[in-house]
């Protein structure tokens, strides 16, 4: 069994779930590619359906999305 959605009840569902959740896929970065005037398909947060990329392959994993790639491991404080 499966669903059928139009483009405003997709719109809906993605602004319910946003609420509560952080919804992530696929995302259009105009001007975040190698170089200044190239776009790149990432994972990052969806605000609407339009967001979405269907066409291209992103150029990252999704693991980038769930693991951050900096991560502090050292805070180091003097104490006087």
């Amino acid at each position: 069994m499966g669903y059928l959605l139009q483009r405003e009840g997709i719109q809906r569902l993605i602004e319910t779930l946003s609420r509560d959740y952080v919804l992530l896929g696929p995302v259009k970065m105009k001007g975040e590619g190698m170089y200044s005037d190239t776009d790149v398909v990432r994972y990052g947060e969806l605000k609407q359906w339009e967001d979405l990329e269907w066409d291209v392959k992103s150029h990252y994993s999704f693991k980038e999305a769930l693991l951050p790639i900096t991560q502090i491991l050292f805070i180091l404080r003097r104490n006087r």
